[in-house]
Formats: structure tokens, C-alpha cells, sequence
């Protein structure tokens, strides 16, 4: 305790402000080794990354090498399989600090551009560093012909946007698991969504799972998302998949008209770039898929339905076992296909055993579920001492690469099965101590059940009808609901994009108007009809489900007078437009009168909200 105090007290002296800069150094120099023997210590690694798996020729895919805990400098070599050209893309450098383990990793991009289509294997990469040796898994590359979409399916031509939809084969088995793409390509763009597309005759395994990357389509380089997703066939014969539907809003520069004798004209042009916003929505090309029944013939009777390629191990415990002891059975298949659908042949034949339903558990290797293994769990019971083995194991499948039916086979298991340990006893060995003349003691009765349990005192009030503890388990319900109103909202904007302009076009309303009154009192012309004409191109483009970018004078007699306006507002907003346009290309010439043009706005924006919207 004097110790402790003594501490105190010197902390509190003025040369303390030193001792405690000598600490924090020290602190530091600790943290400073701790890192640098993390690194030390680090186990290096390498990892080998394709930023996708499936592409077209005419584009670029990203190689990473990733090497974890190395002292790596120059960009490793290594050989590519022929009509795969590798390009150097620069290196970047990665360091953590994580549960006290410090790791650095060096990372080497590669820029692969193939000149055919095909299937490339990239082997299992050995690269020599100093006196150690890294070895990398090998990869898979799927390279389809090329295919730019027609310029009038996205509105824009490929060379803004456009989308494509890939899937590595046209033809398939029925429940065979078909990995599809959706890939967006865009030069500058905001808003991106999910797409949409057509599968009739398929199911959706798993939702879209969206990565970002990039790529060089010729010489132009482009932003792209990859949508993953997977689809399985229902129905037999020539099916259609698609198109992919993505709408987006790009951003297309667009260079900005000077004039003369402006004093804040750029002569360079550093300042004279706008923008325009574009609402598209880009279209992929449909792709025809060829759905093949199954073979009727060498059937396997173990055969549940399962397409792919597989494996299977299993394994029994404990082996040695008494009448009436479980025997636990696991069993693994792993491979690629749909897991979810994956089960096992009955037990029919086991009659020398209980058997109980197995459970299953999935351990998916992938983000969609298609490659991994599902484990199995059952317990079997044999009934007789004359059991010698567990039955074999057999898991049959259909292969579409063999397209061949092909059967797994595990087993079968011996076993030693003793006599139950519960059997009776023989009476002889049941009574040897009377034998023995040994008296066995008089058994205890059972004690009386109590037929009066006395006076029950409530020692507390109980917590479960305070009031207080009542309104603290209401808050997370009154949370729970506020949460699920919100979601519920949040969805049925993103399912009604109808909806959700029109929600924006009243905030843009609602904060546009007072700020054109405001112009209109300050005599601002050129914001006050910059500002009115946004207004009018929002109201009427959400009125005709049109870009509001689209909205011109010209289409005012064609297309809102079929909406029931009537000639009097139709001249009011010709007017308003002439002014507008008036007020872009010669402003000196609007300067007066702007309060009397505020109500002129306000009544046509009123007008236009009455009209009945286009579906």
C-alpha cells in the first residue's frame, strides 16, 4: 500500500511529464518489435487471383499474385499456356496488423488478354525467391467469342455502356446447375442497379453476387460488374435466357458554350465541361439453351436425382459395439453441382438395423453454392449378436461431362457385435447371496408423499410484472417494428420505380419552389428560369415515364394535350419555355417582371400534377 501511494504522489510532480515520455517510447519501441517479429514470424504464402472466370476474346482479365509474409521485389516470371498474352500491370503493397501478428503482402497485377476462344488451363504456378519455392493453385479461364451488342439495343452504343450475358455452354442436362453472368461494362456511370432478366423454363439457385473490376475492351478501358448467379433447368428442350436488363444513369461530358465578352471566360477550357445525365436501360442479347432429358437406360436403383461430378467418404464409429449400442455413420459428398439437392438412398436393406433420418449440413466452397460438399449423420442400431458387417455404402449420380451414369461405393464396415449388456441375468446368479447365506437388508419404503406443503410466502414481488421491466421488453419490439415498417417501405420503392420518381419529383418540388420564389425576388432571370425550366422538365418527365433531360417545347402539343390539358395552360407553358430558352441564349434581355412569372410556374406545375400519369 505504500508502495502504491508513493507512486501517486510522484506522478503528481512537476518532472513527471518526462517519465511519462520515457514510457510512451518505450511503448512504442515494444509495439515496434512486436511488428517486426510478426513479420518475422509471418508464414509466407502466395495466392493466385482471376478477378473473373469467364469472358470473351477482345478483353482483358486481371492475373494477382499475392505473396503474404515474402520478401519479394521484382515481378516474378512464369509461363502462360500459347494465345494467352500476359501484360505487366504494376505491383502494390498490403500491410495489418491483426491480434498482435503483423503481415505484409506484396501484390503483382497481370493484364491477360487471349486471341481465341477456348477452355485455358493456367497450371499450378511454382516460383522460385531466394531459397524458397511458392506454389499456387491452378486456375480455370472460360474464353467465348466475341460478341459487342448491337448500339441499338443499349441506346447509347458500346462505347458508353452496354451489357452482356455469358454462360459457359448452350447446352445442358435437365438439373444440371448452369453458372450464368451478367456483365456490366461502362465508361462513367451512376445509379447502377441489379439487372433483371427472363429465365422461363429455369430456377434461380442463388440471388446475383456483384464484383467490381476492370478491363480494356480494344483501347478503350472500362469499368465492369459482374453479376453471378446460377439457373437450373425444369423442363426439356430449346430454352430462352434473357435478355439482361440493367438500368443506370450516365454521365456523358459534354463542353460548355462561352460568350463573348464574358470576364470569366477559360481560354483553356479547364472550367468549360459539363455534364449530362443519361437514364438508360441497357439490354443484353437473348441466349438459346439446349435442355437434354436424362438417360432412361443403366439406371442405377441408388440414383436420387443428383447432376454433377462427385466424391464420397464415409466413415462408422465405434466398431466394436453391444445389441442395442448406436453406431454413428458419416458421410461426405463433395464435387460440384447443386448441393441443396443432394441425398442419400434409403436404408431398406439394412434390416438388421435401426436406422434414424440423417441430418445434413452443407459447407459450400463458393459464393453461389455450386462447389463444396454436403455431410450426412445417422445412427444405426443393430438388433443381433450374428451381425458381422455394416452394409456398403453406394451414391450414384449422373456425370454430364461422361454423360454416363456413375455409382460411389463406401464399405462395407466390420463390426463386432456383442450380447446386449442389459440381458437378465440367470436366477442362479441372481440370487448367489442367499446362497452365500449373506441376509440382504430390508429395502427403504418409499417416503409419504406431503399432502400439505406448509405456508408459501412470497419473499419478492416478481420482475416479470414491474412495470418498468414491462417497458424496457417493449422497446425492442417498438424497434423491430419501426425496422420492418422502414424495410417495407425501402421495398416497395425498389419494386415500384414509378413510385419512387415520383416520391423524388416532390422533393424536388418541395425544395425547388421556395428557391425560385427567391430568385424571383432578387431578380435573379438567369437562375429563376435555369431553376423553372429543371422544374418544368422533372414534372413533365415524370407525368410521360420520359428522361426529364428529354423534355423540350416540341413535345408539349403532342404529347400532354392527349393527357386532357387545355389550350389555355398549353399557351401558358409555350410561354414559359419560350422564356426559359430565351433566358439560355440571351439573358440581358429578361431582367424585369420576374415576380410576375413566379405564379405563372407555380400554376403550371400545379396543372401538370393533376394530369394523369403514363403507366
Amino acid at each position: 500500500m505504500l508502495i502504491q501511494d508513493n507512486m501517486r504522489i510522484e506522478s503528481h510532480r512537476p518532472g513527471s511529464k518526462k517519465s511519462w515520455f520515457l514510457k510512451l517510447c518505450a511503448l512504442l519501441i515494444v509495439y515496434a518489435v512486436l511488428f517486426l517479429a510478426g513479420l518475422a514470424n509471418a508464414a509466407p504464402g502466395l495466392t493466385v487471383i482471376l478477378d473473373r472466370d469467364t469472358m470473351t476474346v477482345g478483353e482483358s482479365v486481371t492475373l494477382s499474385l499475392s505473396f503474404e509474409g515474402a520478401d519479394v521485389k521484382s515481378p516474378p516470371s512464369f509461363t502462360l499456356p500459347q494465345s494467352l498474352n500476359a501484360r505487366y500491370a504494376g505491383q502494390s503493397s498490403q500491410y495489418s496488423f491483426v491480434n498482435g501478428e503483423a503481415k505484409s503482402t506484396v501484390i503483382f497485377s497481370y493484364r491477360l488478354a487471349p486471341s481465341q476462344a477456348g477452355d485455358y488451363v493456367i497450371p499450378a504456378l511454382r516460383i522460385p525467391s531466394g531459397n524458397q519455392i511458392f506454389a499456387g493453385p491452378s486456375l480455370r479461364l472460360k474464353v467465348l467469342p466475341s460478341g459487342v451488342p448491337d448500339p441499338t439495343n443499349t441506346n447509347t452504343g458500346p462505347q458508353l455502356a452496354f451489357v452482356k450475358l455469358l454462360t459457359p455452354k448452350d447446352e445442358i442436362y435437365m438439373g444440371e446447375v448452369l453458372p450464368v453472368d451478367i456483365q456490366l461494362y461502362y465508361i462513367n456511370a451512376q445509379d447502377q442497379q441489379m439487372p433483371q432478366f427472363q429465365a422461363d423454363g429455369f430456377i434461380f439457385s442463388k440471388s446475383p453476387q456483384a464484383t467490381q473490376t476492370t478491363t480494356q475492351v480494344g483501347n478503350q478501358p472500362y469499368h465492369l460488374i459482374i453479376f453471378k448467379t446460377t439457373v437450373t433447368p425444369t423442363k426439356t428442350g430449346s430454352l430462352t435466357l434473357g435478355p439482361a436488363q440493367c438500368p443506370l444513369t450516365l454521365v456523358i461530358p459534354q463542353a460548355r458554350q462561352q460568350r463573348r465578352g464574358d470576364p470569366f471566360n477559360d481560354p483553356f477550357g479547364f472550367f468549360s465541361q459539363r455534364a449530362e445525365l443519361r437514364q438508360v436501360n441497357l439490354t443484353s442479347e437473348t441466349k438459346t439453351i439446349r435442355v437434354l432429358p436424362l438417360p432412361t437406360a443403366n439406371v442405377p436403383p441408388e440414383f436420387t436425382g443428383a447432376v454433377g461430378s462427385y466424391s464420397m467418404t464415409a466413415t462408422a464409429s465405434p466398431t466394436n459395439v453391444a445389441v442395442g449400442d448406436p453406431i454413428t455413420v458419416k458421410i461426405k459428398i463433395a464435387g460440384q453441382g447443386s448441393l441443396d439437392s443432394l441425398g442419400l438412398p434409403s436404408f431398406e436393406n439394412w434390416k438388421s438395423f435401426k436406422t434414424y433420418p440423417p441430418s445434413a449440413k452443407i459447407e459450400p466452397s463458393d459464393a453461389l453454392g455450386v462447389e463444396g460438399g454436403k455431410s450426412f449423420e445417422f445412427a444405426a442400431i443393430p438388433q443381433s449378436a450374428e451381425i458381422k458387417a455394416l452394409p456398403q455404402i453406394v451414391f450414384s449420380y449422373f456425370d454430364p461431362a461422361a454423360k454416363a451414369f456413375r455409382s460411389l461405393r463406401q464399405g462395407p464396415f466390420p463390426l463386432q457385435v456383442s450380447a446386449s449388456a442389459n440381458t437378465a441375468l440367470p436366477a442362479m446368479l441372481a440370487n448367489s447371496n442367499s446362497l452365500n447365506g449373506d441376509k440382504s437388508e430390508t429395502p427403504q419404503d418409499i417416503i409419504n408423499i406431503k399432502t400439505k406443503p406448509g405456508p408459501l410466502v412470497l419473499t419478492q414481488v416478481p420482475l416479470a410484472v414491474k412495470p418498468w421491466f414491462l417497458m424496457i421488453q417493449a422497446i425492442p419490439v417498438i424497434l423491430l417494428g419501426i425496422v420492418w415498417i422502414r424495410r417495407k417501405q425501402a421495398d416497395k420503392l425498389s419494386a415500384n420505380p414509378r413510385l419512387r420518381r415520383q416520391i423524388e419529383v416532390e422533393r424536388l418540388m418541395a425544395r425547388g419552389l421556395p428557391k425560385l420564389k427567391t430568385q424571383a425576388e432578387t431578380n435573379d432571370a438567369e437562375a429563376f428560369y435555369a431553376q423553372a425550366f429543371r422544374l418544368l422538365q422533372a414534372r413533365i418527365g415524370e407525368r410521360l415515364n420520359l428522361p426529364a433531360a428529354s423534355i423540350t417545347e416540341s413535345i408539349l402539343s403532342e404529347r400532354l394535350v392527349p393527357l386532357g390539358l387545355d389550350e389555355d395552360m398549353l399557351k401558358l407553358l409555350h410561354d414559359v419555355f419560350q422564356r426559359c430558352n430565351q433566358a439560355r441564349y440571351a439573358p440581358p434581355q429578361l431582367n424585369e417582371g420576374l415576380f410576375s412569372q413566379y405564379p405563372k410556374v407555380e400554376t403550371a406545375l400545379e396543372a401538370l400534377k393533376k394530369l394523369e400519369p403514363i403507366q
